[in-house]
C-alpha cells in the first residue's frame, strides 16, 4: 500500500468511526426507530453527500457497528492469549467464558444498541441473516484462536451448536438486562450463571470440571 493509499484508509477509517460514535449517541438518544440519516448527519462534521458516500441508510450504520463489535471482540481475545503462559487448554476456555460473560456487564452501551437490533429481525429478515452470520462468524473465530494454541481439539459434532448456544444464552441476557434494567439481578446471580458456562463448555471440549480451574 502506497503512502498515499494508506492516509486515504486511515481517512475513511477516522470517518466511518466518527459516523458509528455519533449513531451511538442517537440511537441512545432516541432508539433506532426514531433516528433519520439527518439526526445522525446533524451530529457529525460530514456534509451530507460526504455522510452518504460511506452509508446510505440508518440500517446500514446499525449493521456495521455489530460487526465492528465482534471483529473487535475476537482481536481482543487473541491479544490477550498473545501473553498468557500457561500450556493448558482448561485455562484459556476458562478465560474466554470469563471474557464474554463479563461483556455483558461491561459494554452497557453496546448491549442497548444489540437490543434494538433483536427488535428489528421480526421485521426485517436483514436483520436476523445478519445476526446468524455474525454469531458463526464469531464461533468459528474462537474455534481458530483455539486451534491455533491447541491443534488436538476434537472436530466433534456439539462444539459449534453448543458454542451457538452460548452465544444466544449470553444474548439473552444482555437482552433481558437492556430491557427490564435487571442488571442488578444478573450481578447477583453471576456465580450460578458462570457455572452453568463452564458445565457446557467443559463437556463440548471434553474437559474435566472447569469450576476447579
Amino acid at each position: 500500500m502506497s503512502v498515499k493509499e494508506k492516509r486515504r484508509e486511515e481517512i475513511r477509517k477516522k470517518r466511518k468511526n466518527e459516523i458509528a460514535d455519533a449513531a451511538m449517541r442517537v440511537f441512545l438518544k432516541k432508539g433506532f426507530r426514531n433516528t433519520s440519516m439527518e439526526d445522525i448527519i446533524n451530529e457529525t462534521s460530514l456534509s451530507k453527500g460526504g455522510f452518504y458516500y460511506y452509508f446510505k441508510s440508518t440500517k446500514e450504520i446499525l449493521l456495521a457497528m455489530m460487526e465492528e463489535e465482534i471483529l473487535l471482540e475476537l482481536k481482543e481475545i487473541g491479544e490477550k492469549f498473545n501473553g498468557f503462559s500457561s500450556t493448558r487448554i482448561e485455562d484459556y476456555v476458562v478465560f474466554i467464558i470469563d471474557y464474554l460473560i463479563n461483556r455483558v456487564f461491561r459494554k452497557k452501551d453496546e448491549n442497548t444498541i444489540m437490543t434494538m437490533l433483536y427488535g428489528e429481525m421480526p421485521y426485517d429478515s436483514d436483520y436476523l441473516e445478519f445476526f446468524n452470520r455474525s454469531q458463526m462468524r464469531g464461533v468459528l473465530g474462537i474455534i481458530a484462536i483455539l486451534r491455533h494454541y491447541f491443534p488436538d481439539i476434537p472436530h466433534n459434532d456439539v462444539l459449534v451448536p453448543r458454542l451457538i448456544f452460548l452465544g444466544q444464552y449470553l444474548n439473552g441476557m444482555a437482552l433481558v438486562m437492556s430491557a427490564f434494567d435487571a442488571r442488578e439481578s444478573f450481578e447477583v446471580h453471576l456465580p450460578y450463571i458462570r457455572r452453568v458456562f463452564l458445565g457446557i463448555t467443559a463437556d463440548m471440549f471434553e474437559l474435566n470440571d472447569l469450576e476447579r480451574v
